[in-house]
């Protein structure tokens, strides 16, 4: 790895503004893929991130995956580092492999306030997996009752589900996550099958 992206993960900002100064190359990567201002999103630290963006390092540079700094911070939960980087008009639309959006990565790992941030922003709720699954069907998979009620209001389709079948009602049903199936149900979403079918589905 780079000194810059090193100092950028360590979120060591003033060694990260010198080194900006001093010339270094911002978009170098480790060898992860990982650039210094991703390296700085996936950890949060948000003072490296206003200095890497003022020093004009690109904001929607990918790794090897397709993960961008938005996705890395939304992957973490790191709520101030989403907002600075939609401050920043870092693209909120832009999909990793398998087509994972930040929205997505924040839904599937319940970070209730990365989601909001994103949802305020406009990210589009339904944007699917290649396999189908929603933020919502993430969410209701992994039992995040409050994500997903933040999905719901704002407008998310209730039923769309994996392409193989399945919606996100099923999906709560099948790990286990009583309190999210109720949610679902009592907001008017369906079973996509039979209770016969699919059940202990591996996503």
């Amino acid at each position: 790895a780079t000194a810059l992206c090193i100092a950028s993960g360590s979120g060591h900002w003033e060694v990260v503004r010198s080194l900006c100064k001093a010339g270094a190359d911002r978009e170098l990567a480790a060898r992860d893929g990982r650039r210094a201002l991703q390296m700085a999103a996936s950890e949060g630290h948000s003072e490296v991130l206003r200095e890497l963006c003022a020093a004009g390092a690109e904001k929607d540079a990918q790794n090897l995956e397709g993960v961008t700094a938005l996705t890395w911070a939304s992957i973490s939960g790191h709520a101030e580092a989403v907002s600075l980087l939609l401050e920043a008009r870092a693209d909120l639309h832009l999909a990793a492999k398998q087509g994972a959006t930040p929205l997505l990565m924040a839904s599937q790992n319940g970070h209730v306030a990365a989601v909001r941030k994103l949802l305020s922003a406009r990210a589009d709720a339904d944007h699917p997996l290649d396999n189908g699954a929603t933020p919502l069907l993430m969410a209701a998979w992994n039992g995040h009752l409050e994500v997903a009620t933040c999905l719901c209001e704002a407008g998310a389709d209730k039923d769309r589900g994996l392409l193989e079948g399945g919606s996100p009602l099923d999906a709560a049903s099948d790990a286990g996550h009583a309190d999210v199936a109720r949610y679902l149900r009592e907001v008017g979403a369906s079973e996509g099958r039979t209770a016969q079918e699919g059940r202990g589905r591996d996503l």
